[in-house]
């Protein structure tokens, strides 16, 4: 799942929580607590009612929870949490299961379309992973409302390094901040996957240099993300061999920017007036932002990739 470029999945803690191996079409979801805050997303002021004199902790969980809730809106009118077509996504789905897997990770889920798409296509068993409730909770409705000869077990946590695997799918689209750096994210998700897995991996890519100010605005090193034409040799740095790669088309990147900036100004409207106007103000800078510099160099591919040895 990806979430719009400034809003990735956080490095997380929370509780534990193995996935049941056993087909059918179980759909769980298990809670857990919250930690730090992702990559680059910022709300500006407090949220109301939090004084100076609160308590770290609690101004923290109600800032996550802030987080949590814009995150959700930004992506009520996308039907998953990315710039890729449905057709990509299915394409996607169907590379991942051509191996017959038994199981698989979905790292920083969002609101679960690919571990739905995976659990109705084969009996696979999910452990699909995210910290927002609300994408958890969308994500089970989804699933309730689908045949399923697989098994999905929605759990609010972090990648924590006790999921029961290896798995043989691994699935990390737009979430390599639950990792790290999209570098990181490779060689960890190397670690979980199964001899002869497959890993399905999505995230920004530079279609061009980007600009100084962007980077600043941004808060990361240009080599934070790789140049598209970069992927495969990045991969290949890992141990892993790319088989198949897409990429978000312009007009559906547009078409995602303008449902997330509707979803998080609809979001404001109905908040208290210091928080809305926050979030407003978050909204429509990240857009101008795009705008000016986005769409000339960001790019979002997406890369089925097993390990160079298979």
């Amino acid at each position: 799942m990806t979430r719009s470029p400034e809003d990735p999945v956080s490095d997380r803690t929370a509780e534990t929580g193995e996935l049941s191996a056993k087909h059918g079409s179980q759909v769980t979801c298990r809670t857990g607590s919250e930690a730090s805050a992702p990559l680059r997303e910022t709300l500006c002021g407090r949220p109301r009612n939090v004084g100076i004199a609160e308590s770290p902790v609690r101004t923290q969980n109600l800032m996550t929870a802030l987080r949590h809730r814009v995150s959700a809106a930004a992506h009520e009118q996308v039907p998953h949490a990315n710039p890729l077509s449905a057709a990509q996504m299915a394409e996607l789905v169907e590379r991942a299961i051509r191996w017959s897997p038994s199981t698989a990770l979905d790292i920083g889920c969002g609101p679960g379309d690919f571990s739905v798409g995976l659990a109705s296509r084969t009996p696979v068993g999910v452990l699909a992973i995210d910290l927002n409730p609300a994408f958890l909770e969308r994500g089970k409705s989804t699933a309730k409302g689908t045949p399923l000869v697989g098994s999905i077990a929605f759990l609010e946590r972090s990648v924590q390094g006790d999921e029961g695997g290896p798995f043989d799918v691994v699935v990390c689209i737009g979430s390599s901040g639950a990792v790290g750096s999209p570098r990181d994210a490779l060689s960890r998700c190397k670690e979980l996957m199964a001899p002869g897995g497959v890993f399905v991996f999505a995230e920004l890519v530079w279609t061009s240099e980007p600009a100084e100010g962007f980077l600043a605005f941004l808060g990361i090193e240009r080599t934070y993300f790789w140049l598209a034409s970069e992927g495969e040799a990045v991969f290949a740095q890992s141990g892993l061999s790319v088989e198949y790669e897409c990429g978000a088309s312009r007009s559906s990147w547009e078409s995602y920017e303008q449902a997330v900036l509707s979803g998080r100004l609809k979001l404001a409207a109905s908040l208290q007036p210091e928080e809305g106007e926050a979030v407003r103000n978050h909204a429509t800078t990240w857009y101008s932002n795009f705008e000016k510099h986005g769409r000339r160099c960001l790019g979002f591919n997406a890369y089925v990739a097993r390990h160079a040895e298979d």
